[in-house]
């Protein structure tokens, strides 16, 4: 049966998006860890293969660019014009 929607036995409890305290802490460390052993990490991805400080690096940049999204592209949004362009541009025919 349970209590009703948004009723909870603890009604001060935790607070929304509060994080939690031992997250916090293993975060503090980790941040801690990398930024006291970073040259140490730059130096050993510099002894690397090319092609394995090639995928080092790519797996680090998914950590600082945004990830894209796929788009859809609706064809009844498309205007006439554009719509003739891009037919043109399938088949191969110049403008």
């Amino acid at each position: 049966m349970g209590l009703p929607k948004g009723r909870t036995n603890n009604p001060a409890g935790k607070p929304k998006g509060a994080t939690n305290k031992v997250t916090l802490t293993v975060r503090e460390r980790i941040g801690t860890y990398i930024d006291s052993n970073f040259e140490s990490f730059i130096e050993d991805v510099q002894t690397l293969e090319p092609k394995d400080r090639v995928k080092t690096f790519l797996d680090l940049l998914q950590y600082s660019t945004p990830k894209f999204q796929a788009q859809q592209i609706r064809i009844e949004n498309l205007s006439d014009e554009l719509l003739d362009y891009l037919i043109k541009e399938v088949k191969g025919e110049q403008s």
